[in-house]
């Protein structure tokens, strides 16, 4: 999927991950983000314009036993963004 696909959906939250290998450049949560911000088109969606960003653990995400923590993390996010 590209970026302008997820942006033409224009999603309310973005889920990212974070993991301590540092292999590629964007593998660092911050660059993540920052390319979010900069991006001309990922900075037009609604979750990057309203800050509405979860960072979960990456090994939550994954298909295995340590992804029980990702749901509750991303369930304590949601509240604060005033989603409608």
């Amino acid at each position: 999927v590209s970026w302008e696909s997820i942006a033409r959906a224009n999603p309310s939250v973005i889920v990212v991950a974070k993991m301590d290998r540092r292999r590629f450049e964007a593998d660092d949560v911050e660059k993540k983000i920052a390319f979010l911000k900069s991006d001309p088109v990922t900075s037009q969606m609604d979750a990057v314009k309203n800050d509405r960003i979860v960072i979960l653990d990456a090994h939550s995400m994954d298909p295995s036993i340590r992804n029980v923590a990702a749901p509750e993390a991303l369930a304590e996010a949601l509240p604060s963004f005033d989603l409608k």
